[in-house]
């Protein structure tokens, strides 16, 4: 069956958490196109397609005599089905022309993660008017709404999500991680709002055997096959755990064969090619 994995990272320096975390958020394009080879044989084992994760949390444009552009178009190169989305600091004051700028190297989503850039209520209005000026140039926009760590109430990350997806609607906005336990708020902000879609990595893996599966399965079947991405967020998953994870996922739920193909391929495969025309 084939695959488009939504939410693909490339640290690959260390084995622990926080140090994969740390590389991540600081990995320049040099060691982003190394990752890439480095996980090769993970990606090409289990992926047909993948959307790539620029998760340094500045707004690069070069490395040395490397640019982003010259990484998309050489990674494009090597495997199809690539698709890019940028981790954006809202608050760098050179933003708008940054999003210009990444639009035209090929970049597809933008970027928000409440934990990591500490978003909180003063700054949901710069994140919606970094949103708008993405949606204007063709930029769809991702939003991380896992929903744990000490900052899970300072940095509420669905609020975020539902002032967003309230005033773009010419683009993708997708929820990462569905919420996580809160699966069924973010399936409410998506409920009424067809261009609102819920990414299932991590989220799976993480809450086996929990009740929360209860709530996943009650969202996507309320909300639609067509409207769930599947991703691993590899390496902090690991794939084959993933995959196991969703296998288990889908038959606990009665998952037909055509939901299970629109959710790992079928959809990424539509959006992406909606996105490119």
């Amino acid at each position: 069956m084939k695959v488009f994995d939504f939410n693909f990272h490339l640290p690959f320096k260390s084995e622990k958490l926080g140090n994969r975390l740390q590389e991540d958020l600081t990995m320049g394009l040099k060691d982003f196109m190394e990752g890439f080879h480095v996980h090769r044989d993970v990606h090409n084992k289990s992926a047909d397609g993948l959307n790539l994760m620029l998760f340094n949390r500045r707004n690069i444009r070069e490395d040395g005599d490397l640019t982003l552009k010259e990484v998309i178009r050489e990674l494009r190169n090597e495997k199809e089905n690539l698709i890019f989305t940028k981790l954006i600091d809202f608050r760098d004051s050179e933003v708008f022309d940054f999003l210009e700028y990444i639009q035209e190297a090929g970049v597809s989503f933008i970027k928000f993660h409440s934990y990591q850039q500490q978003i909180g209520p003063e700054d949901f209005e710069r994140c919606l008017k970094v949103s708008e000026y993405a949606e204007q140039l063709g930029i769809a926009i991702c939003i991380d709404t896992s929903f744990g760590t000490t900052g899970l109430y300072k940095y509420d990350n669905l609020v975020l999500s539902a002032q967003i997806c309230e005033k773009i609607d010419d683009v993708p906005v997708v929820l990462l991680h569905s919420g996580g336990p809160r699966a069924i708020d973010a399936m409410l902000i998506a409920d009424l709002v067809p261009n609102v879609y819920l990414d299932t990595s991590l989220t799976i893996a993480y809450y086996e055997g929990s009740r929360i599966w209860e709530d996943l399965a009650f969202s996507y079947k309320k909300l639609g096959s067509h409207r769930i991405l599947y991703g691993s967020d590899f390496p902090y998953v690991d794939v084959d755990k993933s995959m196991e994870t969703h296998t288990d996922f889908f038959d606990a739920y009665d998952f037909s064969p055509r939901e299970i193909e629109n959710i790992l391929f079928n959809n990424t495969a539509e959006l992406v090619n909606n996105l490119n025309r």
